[in-house]
């Protein structure tokens, strides 16, 4: 990142009020989003789950502000399995390869149902600030992530393949990425 942009987003996942190809709300719309600079951490990384119920938000995170200028590792696990957090899953946040933060799936929210129309890259369900960066590398995961992975994971680095351990528990999302400054764009799996 070059700059500190509050709510900008590395991805966000869902819809906003008007619909597809729109960003003026996502007040009563669901979606996942992850950003560096929540409003809510000091500028810190924040993982969050808004149901189109609108009835509470539900989110993670670590106080900032986001460190720039050395690559970082980010995975933010959503999985319904995991009751640990509440009925509904579990979604869990790690940073550099360990587990900062969980909090629950909002009850409201089911991701497999929900409207995802509006899956983006450095873009907002809001009228937010777009991200001012690129990506090292970008994954979309479908089943759950294990605490020993991630750490795996992040200790081999950008590019390398890491098996996921048999059997991993099913879920819907799940987000891997590796950010850095300056950032080259690379997509992988």
């Amino acid at each position: 990142m070059a700059e500190t942009r509050t709510w900008q987003r590395f991805g966000d996942f869902g819809t906003s009020n008007n619909g597809e190809d729109t960003s003026a709300s996502g007040s009563i719309s669901s979606y996942l989003l992850i950003t560096p600079n929540s409003g809510r951490f000091g500028d810190g990384l924040e993982i969050t789950n808004h149901p189109a119920s609108n009835a509470g938000e539900p989110n993670a995170g670590m106080a900032g502000p986001y460190p720039v200028g050395t690559e970082h590792y980010v995975v933010a696990v959503y999985d319904h399995t995991n009751t640990f957090a509440g009925a509904n899953g579990t979604m869990t946040l790690y940073f550099d390869g360990v587990g900062i933060a969980s909090n629950e799936i909002h009850p409201d929210l089911d991701m497999r149902t929900m409207n995802d129309n509006n899956n983006w890259l450095g873009r907002s369900q809001w009228n937010d600030a777009v991200f001012d960066g690129s990506y090292n590398e970008f994954r979309i995961w479908d089943e759950a992530l294990p605490a020993d992975y991630v750490r795996r994971a992040y200790q081999a680095g950008p590019d390398a393949v890491v098996t996921v351990p048999e059997p991993a528990a099913a879920t819907i999302v799940a987000l891997l990425s590796l950010l850095a400054v300056p950032f080259r764009r690379r997509f992988a799996r």
